[in-house]
């Protein structure tokens, strides 16, 4: 199984990092705002 560990910088400049099996998912929840951390 494929897992995606990826950096995220948020609004106020810190960084967020994640990984998982969906990236396209993934990036679509965090722009949603539905990604649980």
């Amino acid at each position: 199984m494929v897992f995606y560990v990826y950096i995220l910088r948020t609004s106020s400049d810190t960084l967020y990092i994640g990984q998982t099996d969906n990236l396209k998912r993934r990036m679509r929840e965090h722009r949603g705002k539905t990604a649980k951390s």
